[in-house]
């Protein structure tokens, strides 16, 4: 939106207002505090104690009219009705109660004492009256400058805004009232009467002013602040006359200034009350804010004081705790300029829960500490003060850990929605972590998030090819649904949620069109290193505003999002990896491929193992009129089971030969037992073979398994476009022999003698020695022993 001539005009004129406000009223409080400082240091910042009947003429002399509360006639030397002739060199005749004041104040010596001269009965005396010092003077120090301070930050950073304006006047104001620095000269002493009597008459109104700015930004009270707020200017002329004794009684007067006050504190009450009940929740932010300020500055000064009154000992408490009255203006300030930096709610629910331990605390310490430090002198012979002192220091202790158990039941009780949120996002944090696919996971997201914080719009981004569009989305947001497509770049570097309601990169077009449809809320989820999606959430229905904390569960969950992708990430590269291996194994022998699989190289070499070899017998007649489909179907299924039964005896396969299969035991793997296991695998073929009755009925296949074992060269063997893993030896001859026999010798499996002595009488059980049987291409016979066929096979 573009700011048309009248608005220009409105602000420049709002900077100029602004500009000669601060012109005026920061170097007339920069002169007061200097002074005030200087008087303070000095100790010289002490009030007269009386108040006086001005004088009727020039040449009278004003009468004592009362003094003050805790100051009597005996103390000072003075009686009611005496006249004051002069303080110190000077004369008070003809002077009214301001002259009085700022002559007697200036007369003080260092010891706070000034000569007075006065009349009574007609005939003059002298004495040395002493001043009454002011209580705590340098209690204003800390609150005024808190004041000033957040004013002019509040006026800088909200130029030209009525609350800007509002706030810095009241603040400035409040500095001046409380910037006490009479004495030196009457010509000072002036000065600050009339400063304090003026900031006296527009304070309170001043103070209420921008409680009503505040509720009018946020539509919760009138267009401006009502005119009845200046009946609170009565406190100026009571003030004054609680000073000076003018226009008002003193005595009235300093009854008065109560009453206004404990009036003004309860209106402050009410209007809170009122607006907090009518605002937005961005107003209710703002106004929680003003009520913690108010409480943390000045609980402490009223605890202290009841610390006091019991324990008088303690009297220098008050002056502790009154450094708490800075966090007045601060609670303010942040309340203008930046009430959702923080997240109050959890401000309040600490203070709260200390408070209330605190209270158990005090009560503890003035009741239960001192009888229990009774006991622990008794029982231990230390003396009392020490008891105390460890007891309390005990008591105190028990704060921290007690309000880590107090809190969750405050939370509950009087901040149910932020507790609800926070268990929700417990609760969605280990769904998350239980989610068992990647393409669930955004409208898991989205679907949680909008039912517990329900925002206007919830869409969740992700990349989708080239483009990225949104994968989830549900509601709308004010500007219509969301874009339809945009880059994630602009959210590379982000490590937070992006409040798009705050300032940030104007060159970021996705954030800018995020932004221009209602969007006050992004949240990046990182996927290997990269955002990989976008949660995009709209303005809460309730009006309220994304606190910090809501902020900090976003994040957290937008992490642990990113860790369950990571997660599956990992799982799918472990699976292709295993798709890779399993793909593998079809084309190369298992054993080798998860060798090569793990990184270990295939060693090539001459070793003892064992060979053994596996045929269909009377494969030409099985086959002879069948399909070339159904041929291929049963020895697809025989060469899964003769596998299978091989890899579960932790051999090899080398080769497939058509109808048959070669493998090895005890390579690439050593295996001591390769014998047994060769041996217990072409058991095993033979009778799951056999069990399977494959090719059915009577012409059911069966098989012959040879076995051998000696010196084998295994490894891989290199052609011109691979390498071969295969074995080659006059071992694997007499394996391939002893196969081709096993329908001469009626058996199942034939095996050598060294397999035969190898392998061990548990294996060997049922072979039958055959003697030595002449082999095919050998001049030497094999011993050999054979498993006969099952008769009923």
């Amino acid at each position: 939106m573009h700011e048309g001539p009248h608005d220009q005009h409105e602000v420049k004129s709002g900077h100029l207002i602004d500009g000669v406000l601060a012109a005026v009223l920061l170097p007339l409080w920069i002169g007061a505090f200097v002074l005030h400082v200087d008087r303070v240091v000095d100790g010289r910042l002490a009030w007269p104690g009386f108040w006086v009947t001005p004088a009727a003429t020039s040449g009278e002399a004003p009468r004592i009219r009362a003094f003050w509360p805790g100051m009597h006639a005996e103390d000072s030397g003075l009686r009611i009705g005496d006249r004051l002739v002069g303080a110190g060199e000077a004369s008070l005749r003809g002077e009214g109660a301001a002259g009085v004041f700022a002559h007697t104040v200036a007369a003080a010596d260092r010891n706070l004492e000034v000569p007075i001269r006065y009349e009574r009965d007609g005939t003059e005396h002298s004495l040395r009256l002493a001043l009454t010092p002011v209580p705590f003077p340098w209690r204003a120090i800390p609150v005024t400058v808190g004041f000033v301070l957040a004013g002019s930050l509040v006026l800088l950073r909200r130029r030209g805004s009525p609350i800007g304006r509002a706030f810095f006047v009241a603040a400035m104001v409040y500095g001046l009232h409380w910037t006490f620095f009479f004495g030196g000269s009457p010509a000072v002493t002036y000065a600050w009467l009339g400063i304090f009597a003026a900031s006296s008459l527009v304070l309170y109104p001043l103070l209420l002013r921008p409680m009503f700015v505040i509720l009018q930004d946020n539509r919760a009270g009138p267009e401006k602040p009502p005119v009845w707020i200046w009946l609170f200017a009565i406190f100026g002329p009571v003030s004054t006359g609680w000073v000076l004794g003018i226009p008002f009684p003193p005595v009235v007067a300093l009854q008065t200034t109560f009453a206004i006050t404990f009036v003004w504190l309860a209106t402050v009450l009410v209007v809170l009350t009122l607006g907090y009940r009518r605002a937005r929740p961005r107003g209710r932010r703002q106004l929680r804010w003003i009520v913690l300020g108010l409480y943390l500055g000045t609980a402490p000064l009223l605890a202290a004081d009841a610390i006091s009154a019991v324990s008088p000992n303690l009297w220098w408490l008050h002056d502790v705790a009154n450094l708490a009255t800075f966090l007045i203006p601060l609670c303010l300030f942040v309340a203008i300029v930046r009430f959702n930096a923080f997240d109050v709610d959890r401000l309040i629910l600490s203070t709260t829960a200390y408070s209330i331990l605190s209270i158990v605390l005090i009560a503890g310490l003035l009741t239960v500490v001192p009888w229990l430090a009774e006991v622990a002198s008794a029982a231990f012979g230390t003396t009392a003060a020490q008891s105390q002192v460890a007891l309390s220091a005990l008591f105190a202790a028990a704060l921290v850990p007690g309000q880590a158990v107090l809190k969750p039941h405050i939370e509950r009780i009087f901040f149910s929605e932020r507790h609800a949120l926070e268990q929700g996002v417990d609760d969605l944090l280990q769904t998350l972590d239980g989610c068992e696919t990647p393409d669930a996971l955004p409208a898991l997201l989205g679907r949680r998030l909008y039912a517990l914080l329900r925002p206007d719009g919830c869409v969740v981004f992700g990349a989708l090819e080239e483009t990225v569009a949104p994968v989830y989305q549900r509601g709308r947001f004010p500007g219509g649904l969301a874009p339809e497509h945009f880059s994630l770049e602009s959210l590379e570097t982000a490590t937070a949620p992006i409040d798009l309601t705050e300032k940030y990169d104007a060159e970021s077009e996705d954030l800018a069109a995020l932004a221009s449809v209602g969007a006050v809320l992004a949240i990046a989820v990182r996927r290997s290193g990269r955002v990989a999606s976008v949660l995009a959430l709209g303005a809460k229905r309730s009006g309220d505003v994304y606190s910090t904390t809501d902020k900090a569960l976003l994040r957290a969950v937008a992490e642990k999002m990113s860790d369950v992708l990571q997660r599956f990430d990992e799982a799918e590269i472990l699976g292709q990896e295993r798709a890779m291996r399993d793909s593998f194994r079809r084309y190369v022998p298992a054993s080798v491929a998860d060798q090569l699989a793990s990184g270990e190289d295939i060693e090539g070499g001459e070793r003892e193992l064992s060979v053994l070899f596996a045929d269909v017998r009377g494969y030409s007649t099985y086959s002879e009129g069948k399909e070339a489909e159904a041929i291929f179907s049963v020895v697809n299924e025989l060469t899964e089971v003769i596998s299978g039964v091989i890899r579960e005896h932790d051999g090899t396969v080398v080769e497939f030969l058509g109808d048959g299969v070669m493998a090895v035991f005890g390579a690439p793997k050593p295996n001591p037992e390769h014998a047994q296991a060769a041996v217990e695998a072409g058991c095993a073929i033979v009778t799951q073979i056999e069990e399977r009755s494959l090719g059915g009925g009577n012409r059911a296949i069966q098989v012959g398994v040879g076995i051998a074992t000696g010196r084998v060269f295994v490894g891989n063997v290199e052609t011109k476009e691979r390498l071969i893993y295969t074995a080659i030896g006059d071992t694997v001859n007499v394996a391939s022999r002893l196969q081709g026999q096993t329908r001469d010798l009626e058996a199942a499996v034939a095996i050598d003698g060294p397999t035969y002595d190898a392998a061990g009488q548990d294996a060997t059980t049922g072979f039958e020695p055959r003697g030595h049987v002449p082999i095919r291409g050998r001049r030497e016979q094999v011993s050999v022993y054979a498993l006969p066929l099952d008769p009923e096979a």
